[in-house]
Order: structure tokens, then sequence, then C-alpha cells
């Protein structure tokens, strides 16, 4: 064949318009600088076709280079490296470099098994191949290949491509995703072939003129690798880009580059109908100007980092905008940060469903907009940390210009142009939503517009920069002012009251309020006024835990740990019992809760019904025995048969009369009902004559709070008391 010399400079060698045939050598070897240039040619050899280690390299449309056998094993550490190639381009140490390699045309073919074009490094002391790393410099834009084309050594602009008669060449295109070794011309090639849980990887930038849906019961990663991936606008209308994305199965969203230099920009992303969303990092812009989102929720949506982003400014009297998150699902955020420049609407808007902010270990949580922070137009919404901020109106909105909002704030800093918190509506008439603070920093104050229902924020904690007005304090709480200037609430401590409660043997009581004591048995312990209690129950040795009771043996709680608030004395017992062989522990349980008495009692043996309370309006029917229709009365013995060590329990059967009970509120009728009926009365917070001072039947107290409840069993005259120092330091009955 034809073959220069490895020390020469600038050769040139031209096939044009030629046949060079090699029946057992190769075809031409250029080592040396200069140009090879193959036109209109054929090139028939048995070892290796055309191969190049310096220079550059010219094959255009019209040639052919055939290679019959090969290849051969390298013996010596120059001359031609025969690997049976039909083009062979070597990057060679000690070469004087690669220059272009161009393939715009021709057919190429090697014997069965080899490659028709092969790319690779080689080191002659060591005789072995290596991975190419000299692509830039070869562009095959062109040619019918007997193998596939390596797809480092196609052009800027191709891809290789299997041709419907098995030869394979390029074509015009461009890999933009990739699962694993496998890359893919569009992204919606990539998400359809991806098996369950498989990453898909953006290996280029990319445009959609559509948007790419993740199908229910798909799982899926997307990983931008600091790529970007961006929309059309939508036919007909240049005013609205395509969403990105729209997931309908599971779906996760990263940016694994180091840089952080991955972006959406588009619409926004969509997650619906059952979709389950994950967003660990990576950057989402909003780009229209009429609305959209960079992640509109309504499934279950859950964003550990990343950052959001609504670019179009506008101005606050426009129809729509553009936000960060808009929810009407399930959102979950424990990280990332929310940016909205748009001065219509809120970075985060919450129509319905729940919100839950938690800034997980080692993240943050900032969200800040133009127009407002976070809104939570309906739905629940539990912040317990992050930072929240406004320049033109609230760090906090709430409303229910959607549904009823149910808003509770255990931590986070907020901030507003002139409140940092809002709870309101200027679209809707009455608002009922209310707003629980219980802790955070508020650096504006907070306010509640006239149109909310009374008690629409409780203050219970927390940090303001302004003092909490009181009609804002949680009940049992009063605005102070702390040493370094700021202000907050604290419990009202009017009243000490005192609680006897103990259990029966066998038992432990700890009393958790303001921390632990762990007593055995009696103690007596004293609380103020709107106190919350939290006294726990445990068993020692063999007991089991029944029920608490009150001093008229009444059971207060079936719950081992019993929480209420502190409004009168009380006298309060944990009762237990202890399983015993053979026996069996029979509680009798009246109306309204009352036990009536228990006993432990030998298998086979009887035990006594014992009397039942009176009441109005009812008639004693029996005793029964639980999941059995036997009646006792009064006196009867009952036998206790063998079975489980759970308590027996018996109870107390009533029938009632058709007599109505009347209930009386400041000497006016409320209302009538049956015996038995459980009734809720509610006063108002404050009058002309006072704040409320509590619920009274003749000259006792029976409650403090504005809303009592109570059972019907006879006529009712309640009256309600006002006055100026609110609660009387009087026991209640």
């Amino acid at each position: 064949g034809i073959e220069t010399n490895g020390n020469n400079t600038n050769d040139t060698v031209t096939l044009k318009n030629s046949t060079l045939n090699v029946p057992n050598g190769f075809g031409i070897y250029f080592p040396s600088s200069g140009t090879l240039t193959v036109e209109n040619s054929k090139i028939t050899a048995k070892t290796m076709g055309v191969q190049v280690c310096a220079g550059s390299l010219s094959i255009n449309k019209g040639s052919e280079v055939t290679v019959s056998g090969g290849p051969v094993e390298k013996i010596e550490n120059d001359g031609a490296i025969q690997d049976g190639a039909a083009i062979s381009i070597v990057n060679r140490t000690g070469y004087k470099g690669l220059g272009k390699i161009e393939v715009t045309g021709g057919t190429f073919t090697a014997n069965a098994g080899n490659s028709a074009i092969k790319a690779y490094n080689w080191a002659d002391k060591t005789k072995t191949e290596s991975d190419f790393t000299a692509s830039e410099k070869v562009a095959v834009s062109g040619g019918t290949f007997s193998s596939a084309v390596p797809e480092n050594c196609c052009a800027e602009g191709y891809v290789p491509v299997k041709n419907e008669n098995g030869t394979y060449g390029v074509k015009a295109g461009k890999y933009v995703a990739s699962i694993g070794d496998t890359k893919y011309e569009t992204l919606a090639e990539a998400i359809a072939a991806a098996k369950d849980g498989e990453t898909v990887t953006l290996i280029a930038d990319v445009e959609l003129s559509g948007t790419v849906e993740i199908k229910a019961g798909k799982n899926v990663t997307l990983d931008l690798n600091g790529k970007k991936l961006s929309t059309t606008t939508k036919a007909g209308d240049a005013t609205r880009h395509y969403y990105a994305i729209d997931n309908y199965g599971t779906f996760t969203l990263r940016d694994s580059s180091a840089a952080q230099t991955g972006e959406i920009r588009a619409r926004g992303i969509e997650n619906l109908g059952s979709g389950k969303m994950v967003i660990e990092s990576g950057k989402i812009v909003a780009i229209d100007t009429n609305g959209g989102a960079a992640i509109w929720n309504k499934a279950d949506l859950t964003i550990n980092g990343g950052k959001f982003v609504a670019e179009h400014v506008g101005a606050s009297g426009d129809q729509f905008g553009p936000g960060c998150v808009y929810n009407e699902g399930t959102l979950t955020i424990n990280g990332g940060t929310f940016t909205s420049m748009n001065k219509r609407t809120y970075a985060i808007v919450s129509k319905s469903g729940a919100v839950t902010i938690t800034p997980a270990e080692g993240r943050t949580v900032e969200i800040s907009g133009a127009h407002g922070g976070l809104g939570i137009d309906g739905g629940t919404a539990t912040i317990n940390g992050g930072s929240y901020a406004s320049d033109d109106y609230y760090g906090l909105y709430v409303s229910n210009d959607a549904t009823k909002a149910e808003v509770t704030v255990t931590g986070g800093t907020f901030t507003g142009a002139e409140y940092s918190a809002f709870i309101g509506s200027d679209g809707s008439g009455f608002v009922t939503s209310t707003l629980k603070i219980s802790g955070g920093t508020f650096n504006k104050p907070i306010n509640a517009q006239k149109n909310t229902v009374k008690g629409a924020i409780q203050v219970s904690g927390g940090t303001f920069s302004t003092a909490v007005p009181e009609a804002y304090c949680a009940e049992f709480f009063k605005p102070v002012q702390k040493a370094d200037g700021k202000y907050t609430v604290e419990k009202v401590k009017t009243n000490n009251v005192k609680i006897n409660f103990g259990g029966t043997g066998g038992s432990q009581i700890t009393v958790g309020v303001d921390g632990s004591i762990s007593i055995i048995n009696n103690h007596t312990q004293e609380f103020a006024t709107g106190e919350l209690v939290s006294l726990t129950a445990t068993a020692q040795d063999n007991a089991k835990f029944l029920f608490w009771l009150d001093s008229n043996r009444r059971i207060v709680s079936t719950n081992a740990t019993y929480q209420f608030y502190v409004d009168s004395d009380i006298s309060v017992t944990a009762q237990f019992y202890t399983p015993a062989e053979g026996k069996r522990y029979v509680i009798f349980i009246d109306m309204d809760n009352h036990v009536a008495g228990y006993a432990d009692v030998a298998f086979g043996s009887t035990v006594t019904a014992p009397d039942h309370l009176t009441f109005a309006n009812r008639t004693f029917d029996g005793w029964y025995v639980d999941g059995h229709t036997n009646k006792y009365d009064v006196g009867a013995s009952i036998t206790v048969t063998k079975g489980d060590k759970d308590p027996l329990y018996v109870h107390a059967k009533y029938t009632a009369t058709d007599t109505l009970i009347k209930v009386y509120i400041d000497d006016k009728l409320y209302g009538e009902f049956a015996y038995g009926s459980d009734v809720t009365v509610t006063a108002d917070e404050s009058t002309s004559d006072g704040k409320f001072a509590g619920w009274y039947i003749g000259d006792a107290l029976v409650s403090t709070k504005r809303e009592y409840s109570f059972r019907v069993a006879s006529e009712v005259r309640l009256t309600k008391n006002y006055d100026v120092s609110g609660i009387e330091s009087k026991a209640i009955i």
C-alpha cells in the first residue's frame, strides 16, 4: 500500500479517482504530519484500510474502503497497527499528533467481527489500546459502515444510526439524556425507557416543544447534571410556555453538578393525580407573566432542597402572576429557597390540602416574595421554622379566600412591610380561618382584619417586635415585655388550685408540668389556673392500668396519660388491677361512666349486682354483662365463668322517658333537651360589663371557660358573670 515516515513533516498524500488494491497487506498508513485525502477512490486491503497516527484525514462521498481480514498481532514498536478496521484513527504516544479527521461520505466495510471505523490511544511500549482522548478532532458526518460508528467519532450535531438494511451511519441529531451508558435524543424517549427506580441524566441543554409526562405507575429520577431544561411557548399563545413535566407517577428531581447549575425554565412543572414528587436539588424558574408556578402541586410533594424562582415582576393590579409553589395537595418542605419577584401573588400559595414546613438538620427554608412570602388561603398549615419575608405586604398571610384555613406556627422568622403576619381577606366577607402562634420571631406587628372571627389569632408563645394585643392572646395568656425590649406572652398566674392525685396499689404517677415528678400513690400539688397538667399512670410489677376516676368515681379518661387545663380543685385516681390465676376482675359501670363497684372473683363464684344511681326521666332496666343479653336486677348473683384475664365489664341500662328538660341562660330559655343529652354553651369574651368571669349555677362557679359542656339530667339555670378583673378566685364545684 502507501506508507509515509513518522519522522516526516507536512507530507501530502492524495488518492483521487483511483483504485488501490493490496490483497495481502494494509491500504494506507499515514504516521507523519500533513494531509491524507481520499477522494472518490476505492481501497481494497486485507489487514487495515486507512490509518492515521498523525496529521489530517479527509474522505468524501464516492470513496470505498474494504478490508477482508485482520487484525494482525503487533510485534514491532513502530510501523502500522494492522487492526482490521477500514478507517483507523490512532492517538499514538511519541507521534506528531492528530490533525482534523473528516469523513463526509463513502462506504466502509470491515471483515465480520471487526470495526469499520475505530479510534483509540496507543502506546508502543505496551502495545495496548486504551480509550480515545482526541474525540474533538474527529468529525464523521456521512458514510455507510459495516459496524456502528462510535459516538465520539461523530461530527457535532450528528449521532450514530442503524440503517434499515443493517448497515450503519450517522444522522443529524444530538443526544440530550442518558440512562447509564445508553443515550437518547429526546428526554421523552429516555423517560419512557427508564425502568423502575432508574435515573435519567441530562447530558445537554434541552428545549422542549411540549410537556414530558411521567405516567402513573412510573418511578423515575431526573438528574439535571448542570444542564438547562426549557420549553417553548404553546402554539397560538405566545404568552404561555409549556410546563416542562407533568408527573402522575413517582418522580424525583436532583442536580448532581458540583456548581449546582442545573435549571428548569418553563411555566413550571406539575404534580397531578396520585403523583408523588420529591425535589432534592436543582433550580426551577417560572418564566411566564400570566400565572403558573415553579411547581404546581395537586398531589403529594416533598421539597428537601433546591431553588424556586418566579422572575416576572408585574404589578399588584395584574389579574394573574407566577409563583414558586402553588398547592392544592400535600406539601412538605424540609429545605429550599423560594424567591418571587412578582408583585401580584405570594411566593408560595396553598388553596387547600396540608402544608408542613420543618427545616431538616443542616438545611434552611427561605421564603421571600415582593407581594408576600407564604399565603395560606385554605386547608391546614404547620410552620415549624424557616424565614418568611415580603417587601410590599406580609411574610405570612392567612385567609379563607378558598376554604377555611387553620395555621399553626411553632417557629420561624417573619418580616413584612407593615405586618409580619396577617389574617383576613380582601376577597371574601367573614373570615373564619385561624392562626395559632406558639413560637417564632415576628419582626413586624401581627394583625387580624376586622372581618375575622373572634380569636382568629391565638398567641401562646414567640418573640415580637411590638406588644401582642390582648385580644390576640390565647386563653390563660397575657402580653409581657422581655428584658431585651422585645415582647412575648406568658401564662396568666391568677389563682392557685390544688390537685390531689393518686392510685390504687401497684401504681406510679408521673406529673408532667414544668418538668416531671414521679410519685407513688397519693400526692397533692398546686398549679396555676389555666396551666396544662399531664398525668401519666404507670403500672408496677404485674398490674394493669384501667382508667382515671374523679372524686365522684366517674371515669374521666381511659388513657394512661390524662391531660387537662386546671380550672378547679380536683381529685383524680388512677385505677389498676392485677390479673390473678383462676380469678377475673369484674367492674360495674353505671350511666355517665360512674363506677358502681368492682371485685376480684374466682371462676365459678358469684358477684352481687350493686345498687344503681337515680336519674330523673330515666328508669333503671338492669345490669348487663358485656357481650350477653341476660339481665340482672339489683342484688342478683352473677356467676363469673372461666375466661381470659381481661376485666369483665357489667353496664347499667336505663329507659328514657319522653319528658324534655329545660336549660335557661340568664333566666331566658336556651332550649329543651332529652335526658342525657350533651349541651355546649359559649359566652362572649367580653361585654360592656367587663371580661368573662365564669358560668354559674346559683352562687356556685361551674366553669371559667367560655365554652362550657355538660350533660342534661335535670333542669339547668346558668348565668354568665362579667367583671373587670376576669376570672374569680372561687372554688369550682
